[in-house]
């Protein structure tokens, strides 16, 4: 994970948990936060996380051609 998507989990799991003092972003999306009487809880990354889809190949818009079985190299 890059440092702002570590930033970014950070600020989504402040968000959801007003109270916490610390939020600690592990490089594999692992979350540690800790409470103000100083206790600590862990946050598995498939709870933070998930692989984006931004990578995928995306289908190409179809070209409509006179005869599909006959292309020639452009």
């Amino acid at each position: 994970m890059t440092e702002a998507e570590k930033a970014k989990v950070a600020d989504e799991v402040k968000k959801s948990n007003p109270t916490v003092t610390d939020v600690k972003v592990g490089k594999d999306g692992t979350t540690t936060v800790t409470f103000p009487d100083g206790s600590t809880a862990v946050i598995p990354s498939g709870d933070t996380v998930k692989k984006s889809s931004d990578n995928a190949v995306k289908d190409p818009a179809v070209t409509p051609v006179v005869d599909p079985s006959n292309l020639t190299e452009a």
